[in-house]
C-alpha cells in the first residue's frame, strides 16, 4: 500500500514538473536588457575587428539600468532611409512580407530606422508596416508585432558602412553574430535575396550597408 502511494506521489510530481516546464517554455520571453546587449557585443567583438566603441563605453551611454527591458522602450528618434548593400542592392520589404533586394530604388525600399538607444535599432518598412527580424533558424523574416527578434545592434564600419546583427540570436556564443545581408538572386542580377543570417560573417560585402536618407 505504501509502495503504491509512493509511486502515485512520484507520478504526480513528474506531471507537475512536466506542466511547469511546458509553461516556462511556452511563456518564455527573452527580454533585451543592458546585460544582454553587453554580452552580445562582447560576443560580436570576438569575430569583428571593426567595433568602434569599447563595450563598457557603449553600455554606459545606454539608458541607466542594465536590467531595463528595451522592448518596453519607445523609440527616441525616427529616420526614413534606404539601406543599400555593398553588393549593390536596396533592401526591400514586399507586401508578402518577404525581405528582398533590388538594384533600383522603389517604394518597398523606404524604411524607418527607429532608434531605441545608441546603436540599438529597429527597422520598419514604411509601405507595409512590417519589422525586419531574424528568427531562431537564422532566416530573415518580417513581423508586425514588437518582439525581441526585431532588435539589432548597429555596427559602424570603415568608409561609412554599417552592419546590423541580431541581439537575440544566436544563442551559442561559439557562433559568429547573425547579420542582416543581401546577395544576388540566382539567375537574375537585378534582384537580391536575403542572406541566411546564420551563415553570414562580419566583414562580408553582403552584410555591409550604406544608409541613405530618404
Amino acid at each position: 500500500m505504501k509502495t503504491s502511494k509512493i509511486k502515485m506521489s512520484i507520478v504526480v510530481l513528474l506531471i507537475v514538473l512536466s506542466i511547469t516546464g511546458q509553461e516556462i517554455r511556452s511563456n518564455e520571453v527573452v527580454t533585451i536588457t543592458g546585460r544582454h546587449i553587453k554580452k552580445r557585443i562582447k560576443h560580436a567583438e570576438k569575430f569583428s575587428s571593426f567595433f568602434h566603441k569599447n563595450v563598457d563605453e557603449l553600455v554606459e551611454i545606454l539608458p541607466p539600468t542594465t536590467h531595463r527591458d528595451y522592448t518596453s522602450l519607445k523609440p527616441t528618434n525616427f529616420r526614413k532611409v534606404r539601406l543599400k548593400s555593398r553588393t549593390g542592392y536596396y533592401l526591400e520589404v514586399l507586401n508578402s512580407g518577404k525581405v528582398a533586394g533590388n538594384t533600383i530604388e522603389t517604394n518597398y525600399s523606404v524604411l524607418e530606422m527607429q532608434v531605441i538607444a545608441p546603436q540599438i535599432k529597429r527597422i520598419k518598412s514604411v509601405l507595409t508596416g512590417k519589422y525586419i527580424s531574424i528568427n531562431s533558424d537564422g532566416k530573415v523574416k518580417t513581423k508586425t508585432n514588437i518582439s525581441p527578434d526585431i532588435y539589432f545592434i548597429e555596427e559602424v564600419l570603415p568608409h561609412s558602412f554599417y552592419s546590423y546583427f541580431s541581439i537575440k540570436y544566436p544563442k551559442s556564443t561559439k557562433e559568429p553574430p547573425w547579420l542582416l545581408g543581401l546577395k544576388q538572386k540566382v539567375g537574375n542580377k537585378s534582384y537580391g535575396v536575403a542572406c541566411r543570417a546564420s551563415r553570414t560573417l562580419p566583414g562580408d560585402n553582403e552584410t555591409q550597408f550604406s544608409v541613405m536618407d530618404f
